[in-house]
């Protein structure tokens, strides 16, 4: 069989991780690569990512992309763009991401499904959407965790990460709101956990055989409390320096599938740039569970056995992110890494 020939479309954090996957694997062959800034037009895929000339050079026109006629698009960009998702589809390439949009095809806006259905029919292709998390924590550990459950009430999932020794100055203070002072912080951004991670949700709600009602999202920051250097840049004392975002699967008035803070009754995510930070009223943030740096990820059960998973990828700071996004990047461009791959976003036969 010959190789897949596969672009690599964007090429941030995880997509670099991806494009270096892609060209390092046997069964794969990089047709092209997009970017979305002018500065990485024009470069050759290996210098994106650290690795040898590999004679295919970026570009930033999606025609150039189309041209190329491959089997596949990885697409992780920032924000999803339909227009270029149904073109894409429609020119006969299979398009594998890790935008959490497509993770359930039932929570796809009923307009945009039928554009992306219609892309799908028109080139004879798929759209499959996998990822570390959403993705690997929320729909393959629950679903091995809960199948040797005799009674299952619910289940918690943990996940906390320092991102002291991410350099994206952009997504941590212009996206995230990091450095930013509470009063000027755009609480609404935490919505993103209901938009992100509430199809996951209710895709393995689905699978459990345990529909949600709803799905709510809510957060709070905490501040530095001193100036802190981190590798984005620089957090001023009293500046949003920690977050949590909480997302709640409802059932029958009750929250059942959860994110949430070590034992907390509520659903959360942590991002924090430092542990330990202080809240507006002077309390703060616990930290995360002897672990300072580096992220952690951990899923508890509701009932019996109430079976624990407590993942831990590495106690180096750079190292935790790294082993991170590998991970993400390795489940799209291995197809690898989600929970009932046939129902995740759009597929045709």
């Amino acid at each position: 069989m010959s190789p897949y020939r596969v672009v690599q479309w964007a090429t941030g954090n995880i997509g670099t991780y991806a494009l270096r996957s892609v060209i390092e694997h046997p069964d794969m062959t990089l047709a092209g690569v997009y970017v979305h800034t002018s500065a990485k037009a024009g470069k050759d895929a290996g210098e994106l990512c650290g690795l040898p000339p590999t004679g295919v050079v970026a570009t930033h026109d999606i025609d150039e992309i189309l041209a190329l006629g491959a089997d596949c698009v990885l697409y992780m960009p920032a924000a999803c763009d339909i227009d270029k998702v149904c073109r894409l589809l429609a020119s006969g390439a299979n398009v594998v991401t890790t935008r959490g949009e497509f993770h359930r095809g039932d929570s796809i806006d009923p307009v945009v499904r039928k554009l992306v259905e219609a892309a799908c029919d028109g080139g004879g292709t798929s759209i499959h959407s996998t990822g570390s998390s959403p993705g690997f924590i929320t729909e393959a550990i629950p679903l091995v965790l809960t199948s040797i459950q005799r009674r299952f009430d619910g289940l918690a999932i943990s996940e906390y990460a320092d991102l002291s020794q991410r350099n994206s100055p952009d997504l941590l203070f212009n996206v995230m709101g990091f450095g930013k002072p509470v009063a000027e912080f755009d609480t609404r951004r935490f919505s993103y956990g209901r938009i992100s991670f509430g199809p996951s949700l209710q895709l393995l709600a689905d699978a459990l055989g345990m529909p949600l009602d709803s799905v709510e999202a809510s957060g709070d920051v905490a501040t530095a409390r001193h100036q802190v250097r981190i590798a984005a840049g620089t957090l001023e004392a009293g500046t949003v320096a920690a977050q949590r975002m909480m997302v709640s699967g409802i059932r029958e008035g009750r929250p059942v599938l959860r994110f949430c803070p070590g034992r907390g009754r509520r659903a959360a995510r942590h991002r924090h740039p430092l542990s330990g930070a202080a809240r507006p009223d002077g309390s703060r943030l616990p930290r995360l569970h002897g672990q300072p740096r580096g992220q952690r990820r951990a899923v508890r059960l509701l009932g019996r056995p109430g079976n624990p998973f407590d993942g831990r990828p590495s106690p180096d700071r750079g190292q935790a992110w790294i082993s991170a996004l590998s991970a993400a990047a390795r489940a799209a461009g291995m197809g690898r890494g989600s929970a009932n791959s046939p129902r995740l976003g759009t597929q045709t036969p």
